[in-house]
């Protein structure tokens, strides 16, 4: 099953936690476009029913909060432990760092990206270039997408700005292949013919206009 936004698992755990009338939730989920998002999305994918009078979860709901809550565990688990990493300064075997790098959460991936740049000589063998750069790409291209302000991933506006700085740094690299530093405009160009207003603005504002780029 796909993973759902967080706001929709919220929604979820809303309707689980007790019994909740059709009118309760759409005073409550129909109010704003964040939560009405979340209520389209549990709606479109068959994750709550009604039966005109009470809201509850169908099966497949269930199982998405079930879902939801192992990866919210999951998630907990790997910050505590890039945290701790980086606390006592031990060194850290690059498979681990590895299966940091794998995690879908967009928090863990941003604590991941603050240890493998501020931190690199913690890990053991190094990583390769490419690996490196390809999380850091794809790190920032989801942030430039979702725009999601969490306790450690930044909103699209801020990530564009440092995906900036950091390309400016890599140019002043002479080791760094600039094969790569044309994929990162390539990618940044996808995104603004694919994107909407929103994301294209991000992107004018974020990288062109106040970085130089």
């Amino acid at each position: 099953m796909q993973p759902f936004y967080a706001l929709t698992n919220e929604l979820l755990a809303w309707i689980e936690a007790r019994p909740r009338t059709y009118e309760e939730t759409l005073d409550a989920w129909r109010t704003n476009c964040p939560r009405l998002a979340a209520w389209e999305e549990a709606t479109s994918n068959l994750l709550v029913d009604t039966d005109g009078q009470t809201v509850f979860l169908t099966e497949e709901g269930e199982e998405a909060l079930a879902q939801w809550r192992k990866r919210d565990a999951t998630e907990a688990r790997l910050i505590r432990e890039i945290q701790d990493a980086v606390g006592n300064g031990s060194m850290v075997p690059a498979s681990v760092v590895h299966g940091w790098m794998g995690s879908e959460s967009l928090d863990v991936q941003a604590l991941v990206h603050d240890f493998i740049t501020a931190h690199s000589r913690q890990i053991d063998p190094p990583l390769s270039d490419a690996g490196y750069m390809q999380f850091i790409r794809d790190f920032y291209k989801r942030c430039l997408q979702e725009n999601v302000e969490s306790q450690y991933a930044s909103v699209s506006y801020i990530a564009g700005m440092d995906l900036c700085n950091w390309f400016k740094a890599l140019w002043n690299e002479d080791s760094v292949p600039r094969e790569y530093l044309l994929d990162l405009k390539s990618m940044l160009s996808g995104l603004y013919r694919r994107g909407d207003s929103s994301l294209r603005q991000v992107i004018v504002q974020g990288t062109v206009e106040h970085r130089g780029v």
